[in-house]
């Protein structure tokens, strides 16, 4: 099955084939390996560091690297290059003297490195199949080129302690394990072993596992039970004579490191390997032939955007429904919608997106700060200390909001040049921050603006708005407040100003942040207590402290962490609200706790947030919160322009559940997917909850997918604009089998699947070449793809009802099933 383009036989400096990839031993060469992926999906494991590679992923292996390779497919081929340095080292003397550093953006379909390799390898096949004469001539400088793309991009001059450069250590290690791999059939000690190669059995015990990364006696157990593989699987052997034909004394040696390399006794792996009798299926199988490359790797062909092939674990859940006992459920994600700034809702279009998203979620609060801001607020103070207000633009704000059955939930800050000593931008939205200069001018002010209102839409309905005081000052997240004196004199003045006029409407406390020390959390709640300040709510921001881009602006995740702090993030929203609760707890606070601003962090970009992972991740984080939380809030509603994001990107990250063009991002269906839930829970488990709502009844499964330890611990390079996805862990497309017992009677069922191929917008984007400008065609074809896909069907049930369906990673699917009249 394999074609050996060029071999050793032919005297040059590189040996070239095209395979197809079985399970194999873990080896070692001095050659540089690269690696091709032309079909199919490989895993290839280095120094036991494990890297899954897809169709047109191109890898490498450093010399003297422990390596092996598995292929999740029968169909798998690579093009294999292994490279003798040495005979470069005329043309780049350094070029033995340190390995090269394999990054998941060497495979970025949009990096300058991947393009130019990729244009190499393309010119290779294509001279093989079409100008076989001149082919090694070409390759020559086709291998050449590559050599000069990973030497400027890859090349790592902090050499491993595990490579090893000089000839006399390459030629040792290597006389070594071809030794081991001739004789492992024999009795090999460490004692024979230091005798042949002349060394100290304790240096050579040393040695050996500094190159290999192993232990001698591990090394050659697993060498011995990966060859002895062949003849447990294809011939009829007694197991004790497969052992000892492989170096094993006893059987029960053999078994007990065979039970340790695969888990399984060798019976077991015989039974479910060995091998078929009958002949490969020939359509199933195709041999590696130069035409079947042409079909695999044509001349001339883009790199299409594909999703890479999944493992798939089926997942079987069932219910009795007929004696199913339910209670009310809590819906945290449905209350308050966030704006951002006030002025924004000034603007037609936002307006026209807000009616859009009202009428899909019933939210029954806008949330937003800046009402006294610059740019909608003005007030003249005359020369005896009196002022004069215009509110017609506040006013028509709050029309606007009160028009659509909606709330104001107020965040107040002084955040206007009529208040400032100095300021700053502030938040995940910038925007100017000043500090208080005159406590009397701004609680006067800050009546005059309660008793307008009060005025204007009457007190009853004024008492049903809500009140926030702006963020608690800490340092490294709130760096703007002078003193905590400074801040605590103003959140009293807000306090006390508006508890005088609407004694009985809702005020909340200044946003708590997790990275509090407990005494500072502490001393706040006394000053309270002191000050006979009792807020009805409390609030706290949660963002996780992921750093998607190693981006400098940060401020609400916890200060003076590192990338390796990261790496526990998946826990931060539980934990963090857990240490905010016991804290209350201690301080004899009652008041509900809402997260008044949640989000994945507070960074205003992260290519992440356009992504489906946002999508299983909202689910995740709404479905397994503490259960004292009252209320979750989405930080943004909209991706909005400002001076810290790039310019005319759609798709650049933004903290908002819409794009700046009004296109619906994942993190939205999320959120609609939890507004369909019923008002009685049944069940919650991993990963899904049921609900029912009187006849109708109500399931959401998620495919949740964390990030990889690698990119917590500050490899950003796998993330760009254009290649997302390389940032998670390994998962696995999930098979739901969901079986209902139900009343028999007609049922239709209603399935919506959000997934990469449907509903995504940011891959409906890629997917049509990701064109710069989002107008008039684009961006009606985007919005036909900004929803999920949609089953409809009608089922006869006598007892069960079978739903099955694939949720492939970061998916989700909701099902709504109603019986019938």
């Amino acid at each position: 099955m394999d074609l050996q383009i060029i071999s050793s036989s032919q005297n040059l400096p590189y040996r070239i084939e095209i395979k197809s990839p079985s399970q194999e031993e873990q080896h070692i060469h001095p050659e540089l390996e690269l690696v091709f992926i032309l079909k199919g999906s490989v895993e290839y494991s280095v120094d036991y560091k494990k890297y899954i590679l897809n169709q047109r992923d191109f890898f490498f292996v450093n010399s003297l690297e422990l390596h092996h390779i598995n292929s999740y497919s029968s169909e798998s081929r690579i093009l294999c290059i292994h490279i003798d340095l040495l005979a470069f080292t005329r043309f780049y003397p350094g070029i033995t003297d340190y390995p090269f550093q394999y990054r998941d953006t060497l495979n970025n379909r949009e990096h300058t490195v991947y393009k130019n390799i990729y244009a190499q390898l393309h010119t290779l096949l294509y001279q093989l199949v079409e100008k076989p004469d001149t082919f090694l001539l070409l390759s020559m400088s086709c291998i050449t080129n590559i050599l000069i793309e990973l030497c400027e991009s890859c090349i790592n001059m902090q050499t491993s302690e595990l490579y090893v450069k000089k000839d006399e250590k390459r030629t040792r290690i290597i006389n070594i394990l071809s030794y081991l791999n001739e004789n492992y059939s024999e009795t090999i000690t460490l004692d024979m072993l230091s005798e042949k190669f002349s060394l100290s059995k304790p240096y050579l015990s040393k040695y050996f596992k500094t190159v290999m990364g192993t232990g001698f006696l591990d090394y050659v157990n697993r060498l011995r039970i990966h060859k002895s593989l062949d003849m447990l699987c294809n011939t009829e052997e007694r197991i004790i004579d497969i052992a000892l034909a492989n170096g094993f004394n006893t059987q029960k040696s053999y078994s007990r490191v065979f039970q340790k390399e695969f888990g399984q006794s060798p019976s077991e792996y015989r039974t479910k390997n060995r091998s078929s009798k009958k002949s490969p299926d020939p359509d199933l199988i195709k041999p590696v032939t130069r035409e079947n490359l042409i079909q695999d790797f044509p001349p001339g062909k883009q790199v299409p955007y594909t999703l890479p092939d999944e493992e798939i674990r089926t997942v079987n859940i069932g219910f009795n429904l007929k004696t199913a006992v339910d209670w009310p459920l809590k819906q945290i994600w449905n209350r308050t919608l966030f704006l951002g700034s006030a002025s924004l809702c000034l603007h037609r279009k936002v307006q026209n997106e807000i009616r859009e998203l009202t009428a899909e979620i019933p939210f029954q609060y806008i949330r937003f700060y800046g009402i006294f801001s610059d740019d909608i607020f003005f007030c003249r103070e005359s020369k005896d200390g009196t002022y004069t207000y215009f509110w017609e633009e506040i006013d028509e704000l709050l029309d606007f909001i009160c028009n659509l059955s909606l709330k104001p939930f107020f965040v107040f800050g002084p955040s206007c040049g009529f208040f400032a000593t100095k300021r700053e931008l502030l938040g995940i939205v910038p925007q100017n921050y000043a500090i208080l200069a005159s406590g009397k001018k701004w609680g006067l002010i800050l009546s005059d603006f309660c008793s307008h209102c009060i005025e204007r839409y009457g007190r009853q309905e004024v008492n049903s708005w809500k009140f926030q005081v702006w963020s608690l000052p800490s340092e490294g997240a709130m760096r703007t407040s002078e003193t905590a004196h400074d801040f605590f004199r103003f959140m009293k003045k807000t306090y006390l100003t508006i508890r005088q006029i609407l004694p009985q409407v809702q005020i909340g406390s200044p946003a708590l942040l997790p990275d509090y020390e407990e005494d500072w959390l502490d001393s706040f709640f006394t000053y309270c207590r002191e000050e006979h300040i009792q807020f009805d709510f409390m609030n706290v921001y949660l963002y996780t402290p992921t750093n998607p881009l190693n981006l400098n602006h940060h401020y609400y995740a916890p200060s003076g962490l590192t990338d390796a702090d990261f790496t526990d993030s998946q826990n931060y929203f539980n934990e963090s609200t857990l240490k905010i609760i016991h804290c209350m707890q201690r301080n004899q606070c009652t008041a509900p706790l809402i997260a008044s601003e949640w989000n994945i962090n507070d960074y205003p970009q992260d290519y992440c947030r356009d992504t489906v992972f946002m999508l299983s991740y909202l689910l995740h984080t709404h479905l397994n919160a503490p259960r004292q939380i009252d209320e979750i809030i989405y930080s943004l509603m909209q991706d909005y322009p400002n001076e810290l994001i790039p310019s005319g990107e759609t798709f650049y990250g933004g903290p908002g559940f819409l794009t700046s063009a009004g296109l619906k991002k994942p993190a939205y269906t999320g959120l609609w997917f939890l507004n369909q839930l019923g008002d009685k829970e049944i069940f919650r488990g991993d990963s899904y909850i049921i609900t029912r709502s009187g006849e109708q009844y109500q399931f959401i499964f998620y495919n949740y997918c964390y990030f990889s330890r690698t990119f917590l611990s500050g490899d950003k390079d796998l993330l760009s604009s254009f290649d997302r996805y390389n940032i998670y862990e390994k998962g696995e497309t999930l098979k739901l089998n969901l079986v209902l017992n139900l009343e028999s009677g007609n049922y239709k069922t209603e399935a919506y699947l959000l997934d990469r191929l449907h509903g995504s917008v940011y891959d409906a984007w890629m997917n049509m070449g990701h064109p710069d400008s989002i107008s008039g065609s684009v961006h009606k074809y985007l919005k036909s793809k900004d929803g999920p896909l949609l089953f409809i069907e009608t089922k006869q049930v006598k007892e069960n009802l079978l739903i099955e369906q694939d949720v492939p990673v970061h998916g989700a699917v909701l099902l709504l099933i109603e019986k019938l009249s």
